[in-house]
């Protein structure tokens, strides 16, 4: 592999990392606050029934909220975990090609 094909790869690499990572960076912090706001929701709710409000009227509010908080808990567990790690330096050889291309 020569300079002239590694630079543009590993330029076109680095870019989709930084976008990948800024989409996971963002999502995740908006996914788990919705998820906070839902668990006040269901204790307000809880709140409600045991103050005597008619228990019909609060069940659908809560299934409702059950159910995106079983969504917004699928999109949080495929959300990637570990940073995208830059394989052009996990290696030796990558270090070497790194070193040759900042020359």
């Amino acid at each position: 592999m020569t300079d002239r094909y590694l630079k543009p790869a590993v330029s076109a690499f680095r870019k989709e990392v930084k976008k990948l990572r800024g989409k996971t960076e963002k999502q995740r912090p908006k996914l788990e606050k919705r998820l906070i706001a839902i668990e006040r929701g269901r204790k307000g709710l809880l709140e409600l029934l045991e103050s005597g409000v008619e228990p019909r009227a609060i069940r659908d509010r809560l299934l409702a909220l059950d159910e995106e908080e079983r969504g917004l808990l699928t999109k949080l567990a495929t959300l990637p975990k570990q940073e995208i790690v830059d394989p052009d330096t996990s290696t030796p050889e990558g270090i070497v090609a790194e070193r040759r291309l900042e020359a």
